[in-house]
C-alpha cells in the first residue's frame, strides 16, 4: 500500500492543532517536491489532513491533521513505539 511507503512520516511529523507550511515540512522530512506532494494528495484524498491556499502574500500551501489523521497519527506512534521496544 502506498501509504506506508512515506505517507506515514508525514503525519508522525505533524503535531496534532498546528498548521505547517507545505515548505516546512518538505525540508523537515527532506523530501523533494514530486514526492511530498504525492503524498500529500493521498493523505487528503484518505481524509487525514486538510490543505488550503493563504489568500494574503506571500501565498503560502499550508496542511493540518483532520480528526481522523489524528488518531491515525496515534496509532502509528505506538506502533512504532512497540516496534522499537
Amino acid at each position: 500500500m502506498e501509504f506506508c511507503n512515506g505517507a506515514a512520516d508525514i503525519l508522525v511529523f505533524m503535531q496534532p492543532g498546528r498548521e505547517y507550511e507545505l515548505l516546512e515540512v518538505q525540508q523537515g522530512l527532506g523530501l523533494n517536491r514530486q514526492t511530498l506532494y504525492n503524498r500529500i494528495k493521498l493523505l487528503e484524498s484518505l481524509g487525514l489532513i486538510e490543505t488550503w491556499r493563504e489568500r494574503q502574500p506571500p501565498a503560502r500551501r499550508l496542511l493540518k491533521l483532520t480528526e481522523k489523521g489524528r488518531q491515525v497519527r496515534e496509532y502509528i506512534v505506538k506502533i512504532r513505539e512497540l516496534l522499537e521496544s
